[in-house]
C-alpha cells in the first residue's frame, strides 16, 4: 500500500512538474513575441544610433533573435544562443539597439558634431537587446574557435552568443561596405539606413553570417548565427562574399504598414523585407551590379553630405 501511494504521488508529480514547464514555455514565448515598436528612418536617411531596429541576414532572410532559456555557463561566463529567425512583425526578442563603443585616435577619422549620433563605416559599435526585453542589457559577442568554442550547429566556425558582460573587445562589431573594393574608399563616411552590410567582429576580424543549418528551440526551427567567412569560391582566402555574410538593419516604414506590421517594413511572399529583397535577388543571379558605384558620387568631408528623402513586461533574468 505504501508502495502505490509512492507512485501515485510520483506520477502526480510528474504531471504537476510538466504543467509548470508547460506554462512557464508559454508564457516566455509571449513574453519574447511581444510586439515593439520601431524607429521610422531618420530625416537624413543614415543609420543611427540608441533606436530600436531589427537585423535582417541575406541567406535565411530570418531576423536576428534569442532566447533567454536557451542559454549555458561557459568558461568565460553565461552564453545566451542567438539565431535568426522569421518574423511577423517587430517583437522584443529581435529588436536590437547599436551603442557607439570606445575608440582610439587611429581608429577612425572623428565625426563632425551634426553626426556624432550616426553610425559610421569602420566604427565600432555593441549590438544590445532592446531594455524591456530583461532586466541587465544583453550584448552580442564572440570569440575565438576553440576546443571550448564553437558554432552551435556547425562546429567550423566561431560561436556568436549574447552575454550580460558586454563592455569587453569581444563585444564590438564594425560594419563595412558591401563591395570589398570600395570598403577603404567608404570608411569613416556614415551608413545609410538601408544599406546592405558586412558586420565584422573587431577582436577576431571575422564576418558575422547566419548558415542554412537549423536547430530547435521553443520558438520551432531557426537558423545557426555564427562568425566566419562564406566565400563564393570555397577555400579562396579573399573575394566575393555568400548571402550568409551580408545584412540589413530594418527600421520602421514610417507609412500606413506601421499599422499592419507593428512598424517594420512590408514583407514580400518569400519573407524578406523591402530593403533587401532587390538586393537579394541580385546577389541570387538577377544578372544585376547592386554593389557598384562611382567614387566621384561619395559624399566627402568637405562637401555637405546630400539629404535623402525619408522612406516611406520585463522577464526576470539573472545571471
Amino acid at each position: 500500500m505504501r508502495d502505490y501511494k509512492c507512485l501515485s504521488d510520483n506520477c502526480d508529480r510528474g504531471v504537476g512538474d510538466a504543467t509548470r514547464v508547460t506554462k512557464r514555455i508559454i508564457g516566455k514565448v509571449k513574453h519574447h513575441n511581444t510586439p515593439y515598436a520601431l524607429a521610422a528612418p531618420h530625416e537624413d536617411g543614415y543609420l543611427h544610433f540608441y533606436v530600436p531596429m531589427m537585423l535582417q541576414n541575406a541567406a535565411t532572410l530570418g531576423f536576428l533573435s534569442l532566447d533567454l532559456d536557451d542559454r549555458l555557463l561557459g568558461q568565460n561566463g553565461w552564453h545566451v544562443a542567438c539565431s535568426t529567425a522569421p518574423a511577423a512583425g517587430p517583437a522584443m526578442r529581435s529588436c536590437f539597439i547599436l551603442v557607439p563603443a570606445p575608440t582610439g585616435p587611429t581608429d577612425m577619422i572623428p565625426p563632425p558634431p551634426e553626426e556624432v549620433d550616426v553610425v559610421h563605416y569602420g566604427q565600432p559599435f555593441f549590438i544590445m537587446t532592446v531594455p524591456e526585453l530583461c532586466d541587465n542589457p544583453l550584448s552580442l559577442l564572440s570569440e575565438p574557435k576553440g576546443p571550448l568554442s564553437a558554432s552551435k550547429v556547425t562546429g567550423k566556425y566561431q560561436d556568436v552568443y549574447f552575454s550580460p558582460d558586454g563592455a569587453s573587445m569581444e563585444a564590438m562589431w564594425v560594419a563595412d561596405f558591401a563591395n570589398p573594393q570600395y570598403c577603404e574608399d567608404m570608411r569613416d563616411l556614415p551608413i545609410k539606413g538601408d544599406a546592405v552590410l558586412v558586420i565584422r567582429h573587431n577582436h577576431t576580424n571575422a564576418p558575422l553570417a547566419s548558415s542554412k543549418e537549423v536547430f530547435f528551440n521553443d520558438f520551432g526551427p531557426e537558423n545557426e548565427v555564427c562568425c566566419g567567412r562564406f566565400p563564393v569560391v570555397p577555400g579562396a582566402r579573399g573575394g566575393s562574399l555568400r548571402d550568409e555574410n551580408y545584412w540589413t538593419f530594418v527600421q520602421g516604414g514610417g507609412n500606413r504598414d506601421d499599422e499592419e506590421t507593428g512598424g517594420a517594413p512590408r514583407a514580400s511572399a518569400d519573407g524578406v523585407s523591402a530593403e533587401l529583397a532587390v538586393v537579394v535577388k541580385t546577389m541570387s543571379g538577377g544578372g544585376g551590379k547592386p554593389f557598384v558605384c562611382a567614387l566621384s558620387s561619395l559624399p566627402t568631408r568637405r562637401s555637405k553630405r546630400p539629404k535623402t528623402e525619408p522612406w516611406v513586461g520585463p522577464c526576470k533574468l539573472s545571471f
